[in-house]
């Protein structure tokens, strides 16, 4: 049996199981995304397709030598089915990730306008009114990095040559510095690194889990929390082992003040906060059945934005601190909001900037290759 499994959540890679003594063999080593397995007719071989900073192509590999060869064919997503003729059903994807904004201020009711959209993917915004800048995930070289701009998505600027799979980039509160995860060295989990702007150096904290969620800031700038496997867990800058805060997971959290801290939580739905210094002490703010939105929401001085979503469409809606009454702002068709995107808020504008999934363009392709026959 051809598995795809995954170590954390920015990696995945290949396993073969014997059926019969339940050993495993690993094929392959720090993949990012595996889009689909096929065997070959004689069984020696895989077909399958990744996304890799999101690009898809395919593949195929040697179960014995561990051999890949590309296929060369770019959007291979989920092959289903090789012949003896060496032909391959699979399904052609092609999206890219762009970021749009919307403006609070508008009399007439808008639209979702883009701030940044090329052919290439822009995704994960995160604004700091200290930088005056938007950190995102761009993958204009070709690999997703960390990139800034201005608040209208000019004086672009990119920040990391990692070369790798960077995720989740995060401002500290005074602007200095941006948290984010990328692999670690084996390419089986991942790491929290922070990027110092002042001197450019970019720095791992100390942990061992194998595996970080997306990563928010203290309150005072000097640690941060993010969910690993023991639950909401503080990690700090001087080396020490990390605090596991609660056995509660988060998605996404923001801190309200230095004790409190708003967060999502995984499989449960709901805005919950939590009590820092009391962490036993948990409170729903806003309940499951009207807040479902996990990672697409922000936390702002005069409440939430936060998307919904039905069968037919998506809404942007804003829930008041002060009456807890939530409105609707705007209307999108389905899948106009990526649900592993991100929302940020910029005062100065009052827009909100959010990660636009670009409309997937899908076809189902037969393909005949000389590496498949």
């Amino acid at each position: 049996m051809a598995i795809a499994r995954r170590y954390s959540n920015i990696s995945e890679d290949i396993f073969i199981r014997d059926l019969a003594t339940g050993y495993e063999n690993r094929l392959t080593q720090g993949l990012e995304d595996i889009r689909g397995l096929s065997w070959t007719p004689d069984s020696q071989r895989l077909v399958f397709a990744t996304e890799d900073s999101g690009s898809r192509n395919g593949f195929i590999i040697d179960i014995e030598t561990a051999q890949i060869r590309t296929l060369e064919v770019a959007g291979m997503s989920y092959p289903s089915s090789v012949s003896d003729k060496g032909e391959l059903v699979y399904h052609q994807y092609r999206r890219q990730f762009q970021m749009a904004y919307f403006s609070l201020d508008d009399q007439v009711p808008g639209s979702l306008f883009p701030l940044l959209y090329s052919g290439v993917s822009h995704r994960n915004p995160d604004y700091s009114p200290q930088a005056t800048r938007l950190v995102f995930v761009s993958s204009n070289t070709g690999f997703n990095e960390i990139w800034t701009s201005d608040i209208n998505g000019q004086k672009l600027e990119q920040h990391t040559q990692l070369k790798s799979r960077v995720a989740y980039p995060r401002w500290s509160p005074d602007g200095s510095k941006i948290a984010f995860i990328a692999p670690d060295d084996s390419h089986e989990g991942n790491r929290i690194f922070i990027l110092d702007l002042t001197n450019k150096n970019i720095t791992a904290l100390a942990s061992g889990y194998h595996n970080h969620g997306r990563p928010s800031w203290s309150w005072q700038g000097n640690s941060i929390l993010a969910s690993t496997s023991d639950g909401i867990t503080e990690f700090y800058f001087d080396n020490r082992a990390p605090k596991v805060i609660s056995p509660l997971s988060m998605g996404v959290g923001f801190a309200k003040s230095a004790t409190e801290l708003v967060f999502t939580r995984y499989g449960v739905n709901g805005l919950w906060q939590i009590n820092l210094d009391q962490p036993e002490q948990v409170e729903l703010v806003i309940p499951g059945n009207v807040f479902r939105a996990g990672n697409n929401w922000v936390l702002t001085r005069d409440g939430v934005y936060f998307k919904s979503s039905n069968l037919n469409e998506q809404k942007l809606n804003f829930w008041d601190a002060s009456t807890q009454q939530v409105s609707s702002l705007l209307r999108v068709p389905r899948s106009s909001l990526s649900g592993f995107g991100s929302m940020t808020y910029i005062p100065e504008s009052n827009r909100l900037v959010m990660t636009l999934d670009g409309f997937p363009q899908r076809d189902i392709m037969l393909l005949k290759h000389k590496l498949l026959k």
